[in-house]
């Protein structure tokens, strides 16, 4: 008896991922767009109660650019980690991971509009069983797309990126808890709308 295993598009997505990722470690770039995902109805609703995103079509995708990929590379990944005080290396069980905590992080953060990626950006946060968090951060740009920027591990709780980037975010500590209901989406406790997944994998792109 032969039993026949069918991959789902989302296992596709993460494979996809690490085979750009392994072809970053080759030097063999092609810098463009990748689309993996849809974002689901329910998450492009929760993106625009965070912050100031503003979609102008009524499908919106997740991409990755290699490019991201070999910064992520060049600056967290193994011997390559820039800031080993702050985080362990990653490895290749977070680069596969990227779906996963794109489509059901702990917790969303928007750091609202920055200026040097001229877009709204985002951070997805993952709690790890050695209570390390795993951060993945988004742009989202003016066609309809959040982007890949960068991924890196934090030995801070959850609770402390929050507080530190949205102190870093207003340049100051006055009214930061104030923010917290505005821009952060708790996948575990948050009121209003509720979501299961981030991400429809309906379609294959790549």
């Amino acid at each position: 008896m032969i039993i026949v295993l069918m991959k789902t598009l989302k296992d596709k997505a993460k494979n996809f991922i690490m085979n750009l990722f392994n072809k970053v470690k080759r030097s063999e770039i092609v810098a463009k767009d990748y689309l993996i995902a849809t974002l689901t109805p329910d998450a492009m609703e929760v993106l625009k109660n965070i912050s100031a995103i503003q979609f102008r079509y009524e499908i919106a995708y997740v991409a990755i650019n290699p490019s991201e990929l070999k910064h992520i590379f060049d600056r967290h990944y193994l011997e390559n980690e820039k800031a080993t005080h702050q985080g362990n290396p990653l490895t290749d069980v977070e680069i596969e991971a990227i779906v996963d905590i794109l489509d059901k992080p702990d917790k969303l953060i928007s750091l609202g509009y920055i200026k040097k990626h001229q877009a709204e950006t985002y951070l997805f946060l993952k709690k790890r069983e050695d209570n390390t968090t795993v951060i993945v951060e988004i742009f989202g740009s003016k066609n309809n797309k959040l982007r890949l920027k960068t991924m890196y591990n934090s030995i801070k709780s959850d609770d402390k990126i929050i507080e530190d980037e949205l102190k870093s975010l207003l340049n100051t500590s006055d009214n930061a808890s104030g923010l917290l209901a505005q821009r952060v989406y708790d996948f575990n406790s948050s009121s209003g709308t509720k979501i299961q997944h981030f991400l429809d994998f309906t379609k294959y792109f790549s």
